[in-house]
């Protein structure tokens, strides 16, 4: 039996509606598509780039080698401008003060002993057998010598004064810690306000002896230029007479000058030395870290504590080297939070890098492919992230 395959006709409503649904369909989605890539394409989107919170300090250093005898402030405690961070054990300038003492004396000794050879030596020249012109020019160089010995004296009684200005100084400074650190215990009756009371009568002590150390410093200095002055004056005089009698006047007192110059110079230093007993914060804010203790030994220029302090907050934008230009002074610019995409902080760009630098190694997506890129610093408003927080700038293209 023969047998025939039929043919079922579809009909066209029915072909019509499988053809709206396949080619035309995929059509449509693909018309859309690109719409929608093309407006995209066309509107400025916007573009995310890391920043952070920079974390502006103020390192306090030791002036010079010492060893630390308190601190008085911990980390991440609120401080304000003026107030004692940390005290140094004062022992070596204590000593220092006490051999410029002693060589102070020594000094003066030196010169009252000049002065004893000098009367001598003026009695002497009127015994020996010398002309007129001769024992006058003898007298003439004995006089100017004379006048070179009160200017040392003077001198040396300046630095007498100066060194127990420095000595009442540093007393000064040590009760003035004491104070403060006892202020904060006499309200609550930690400690009894009588021996507040007696610190406080000892400051006042000292201001006044240091007031009249002052004043009587002044009046040497006046003196010491007084007599300066007629040194000036005898000196040209004295000059012919040396030659006269051939003898070199400026040479005898030479090494007491010399003496007094050098002791003038440790004197300053200890004064110097004097105002590093006491590191104070140069404004307020908020500490770091405290690198040193009690008891530990610094030298000079050590870290004792760092400082944020208080004001603008500032941020280090970084953008990729093609985007340079994108950015200018005085453009704002938003910030926003990762953690919380709700905080914005609207900032003004300060100023633009001078070259690509590396981006801080917590920057990196791969912590084995170094990134680079140029950093852009934006001032941002009060309240803004702490310092080292991560944000991210968004940057219309």
């Amino acid at each position: 039996m023969e047998r025939r395959d039929r043919i079922v006709r579809t009909p066209l409503r029915q072909r019509l509606e499988d053809l709206r649904g396949g080619p035309i369909s995929a059509a449509a989605f693909l018309v859309a598509a690109f719409a929608l890539w093309w407006l995209v394409e066309g509107a400025p989107p916007a573009r995310r780039f890391v920043a952070v919170v920079r974390a502006d300090e103020i390192v306090l250093r030791a002036p010079e080698g010492g060893v630390v005898a308190q601190v008085l402030v911990g980390p991440y405690e609120r401080v304000e401008q003026g107030q004692v961070l940390c005290t140094f054990d004062g022992a070596s300038i204590d000593a220092a003060l006490d051999v410029a003492r002693a060589e102070t004396r020594r000094l003066e000794a030196e010169v009252g002993a000049e002065s004893a050879r000098l009367a001598a030596e003026r009695r002497r020249i009127e015994f020996e057998g010398r002309t007129e012109q001769e024992r006058l020019a003898l007298e003439e160089l004995a006089d100017l010598r004379r006048l070179e010995l009160d200017r040392e004296q003077f001198r040396v009684d300046a630095l007498e004064h100066e060194v127990e200005l420095a000595a009442l100084d540093v007393d000064r400074r040590r009760y003035e810690v004491r104070r403060e650190d006892l202020g904060e215990l006499v309200e609550p009756g930690l400690v009894p306000a009588s021996e507040y009371a007696e610190i406080g009568a000892r400051l006042e002590a000292l201001e006044v002896e240091r007031w009249r150390r002052q004043e009587l410093l002044e009046r040497t200095r006046e003196a010491e230029s007084e007599a300066a002055a007629r040194l000036a004056e005898r000196r040209s005089v004295a000059s012919r007479a040396a030659e006269l009698v051939g003898v070199d006047g400026d040479a005898v007192l030479e090494p007491l000058r010399r003496a007094v110059d050098v002791q003038v110079a440790r004197v300053a230093q200890i004064v110097v030395s004097a105002d590093g007993l006491v590191l104070r914060a140069p404004r307020s804010g908020r500490v770091a870290r405290v690198v040193a203790g009690t008891g530990v030994r610094t030298v000079a220029t050590d870290e004792i504590v760092a400082l944020v302090p208080d004001g603008p907050v500032r941020a280090d934008v970084y953008l990729p080297e093609p985007v340079r230009g994108r950015l200018t002074p005085g453009e704002r610019l938003v910030l926003v939070d990762p953690a919380d995409p709700s905080r914005e902080y609207e900032g003004e760009v300060l100023f633009e890098a001078p070259s690509v630098d590396e981006l801080p190694p917590r920057l990196w997506a791969d912590a084995r492919y170094p990134e680079h890129g140029l950093a852009y610093l934006v001032e941002l408003p009060e309240g803004s992230p702490l310092p080292g927080t991560r944000l991210v700038a968004r940057l219309e293209r």
